[in-house]
């Protein structure tokens, strides 16, 4: 879990932007928000313009709401970016560190607290799977989800790299040495797009 405060986390959108494209006339409009749990812990979100949100969008594993960055910035609307449980802001569920099943009900309790009025709900691989579950336990929340590289299953001996990436230093030396890490876990995939 990142410690609040510990750097500017709304320093990249301009970055963002020009990136793909997009103009930036005015930095966005975004909060930082905590959500309190009947359990005492908090979940943490990303609140986008000052309308009714729209959407709401869940990460995947090992990643945080500003994953949805650009998509927010490109979409233009209010919107809410969640952070999983023990992930970005949010407090871990020790009983249940990756666990959609677990996760849906922190989840309900997020998006109806900053999006009651939210129509979409856009969950991509953990969050994906995670929206799986939401949209068989608390049917009519959203009018429509949308699942980018979700599965519904997975196989827990080939997803161990995945897992023990994740586990990994909380912090490195060097840009480089993040760079090796990644390249380990991933081997199949070019440098050329890191």
């Amino acid at each position: 879990m990142t410690t609040p405060g510990s750097y500017d986390e709304f320093s990249m959108f301009a970055d963002n932007a020009s990136e793909v494209g997009l103009a930036l006339d005015a930095p966005p409009v975004v909060r930082r928000v905590a959500v309190p749990l009947d359990d005492g812990r908090e979940l943490s979100a990303l609140v986008w313009g000052e309308g009714d949100p729209e959407v709401v969008l869940i990460h995947g594993g090992a990643q945080n709401a500003h994953t949805w960055d650009t998509v927010a910035l490109a979409l233009g609307r209010p919107l809410v970016a969640i952070d999983l449980p023990g992930h970005g802001y949010s407090g871990p569920r020790p009983d249940a560190p990756f666990a959609p099943r677990a996760f849906a009900p922190d989840i309900d309790v997020v998006a109806r607290a900053l999006a009651p009025n939210a129509r979409v709900l856009v969950g991509m691989s953990l969050g994906g799977a995670t929206a799986m579950v939401m949209g068989a336990h608390y049917p009519g929340s959203f009018r429509h989800e949308v699942l980018v590289d979700a599965t519904p299953a997975f196989d827990p001996v080939k997803a161990a790299p995945i897992g023990e990436f994740v586990r990994g230093p909380e912090s490195f030396s060097s840009f480089d040495e993040i760079l090796e890490r990644t390249m380990r876990f991933n081997p199949t995939r070019s440098a050329f797009w890191y």
